[in-house]
């Protein structure tokens, strides 16, 4: 399928989603609890059906890609800025997080150890858009190593937690993001250059709605005169916000025509 029907795909799946999921909340939900009210249960399983739905449609279009990037992206500004806030948002986690008793203090420190030299390579990659340097590569496993404990945090916490929805999004955000990220640094090791660009795109795309699912719709359920928390903490609220927004810029960025090796041939 062509690229652009692709992001089209993606951002009419990501409105419409943002759209059901802010209903749902506000009309649904009840606000203390978090569960849907019973009445509303099919109700509320038909729209998040729909929403899955719209989640694989965009995963099953990203693997049907056709163009194929060349290398990392020359840091663009728009995507030196998402990097800047990217670093802001893992700083602010790791400097506010609060994870529950159940989770080992061995399994916390490599979360904060991994988020600060995240940090640094996030602010080092921003830099790159004004200063040409080269990053070590061995500085793009941090990102990985800090979602992947965060992963195993959050899960620990909310394992003995009933399910909700808002749970459900969060680590599905946090999956996705963690794979995002581990194809990200093995194309900028130059790890399977062949397949991974489609590993990219999809886990991008997914990341990038999963996210914003976690975070938009309470924001908007707010603007509509419902009371809302974010069961996931407002620190978290943060990172996953504009974990979402770097990873689209940076997918904006890796597919745009002058990355590409087959540009001509796609005529584009």
């Amino acid at each position: 399928m062509k690229y652009k029907y692709i992001l089209i795909t993606f951002f009419v799946s990501l409105g419409v989603s943002l759209a059901l999921r802010t209903y749902e909340i506000v009309a649904l939900t009840d606000s203390v609890t978090g569960f849907v009210e019973n009445e509303y249960v099919t109700v509320a399983s038909v729209l998040t059906g729909i929403i899955a739905l719209l989640s694989a449609l965009v995963g099953v279009f990203a693997y049907t890609v056709k163009r194929n990037p060349v290398k990392l992206p020359k840091t663009s500004i728009p995507l030196s800025i998402a990097s800047f806030l990217l670093a802001f948002g893992i700083l602010f986690d790791v400097a506010n997080v609060y994870f529950s008793s159940n989770v080992p203090a061995w399994q916390a420190t490599l979360v904060n150890v991994s988020g600060l030299i995240s940090v640094v390579f996030f602010v080092c990659y921003g830099v790159t858009a004004f200063v040409s340097f080269r990053l070590m590569r061995a500085l793009f496993i941090a990102p990985v190593i800090y979602w992947l404990f965060k992963l195993v945090c959050v899960f620990t916490s909310i394992s003995s937690i009933s399910l909700l929805t808002d749970y459900a999004f969060m680590m599905l955000a946090i999956c996705a993001t963690l794979l995002f990220m581990f194809e990200f640094a093995k194309i900028a090791n130059k790890i399977e250059l062949s397949i991974s660009y489609k590993r990219l795109l999809i886990t991008g795309l997914l990341a990038s709605l999963f996210s914003f699912l976690t975070v938009v719709p309470p924001l908007l359920a707010r603007f509509f005169g419902a009371t809302t928390v974010f069961r996931e903490g407002s620190t978290d609220a943060v990172v996953y916000m504009l974990s979402g927004i770097f990873v689209i810029v940076f997918i904006l960025n890796i597919f745009k025509g002058g990355n590409l090796t087959n540009a001509k041939k796609l005529n584009k």
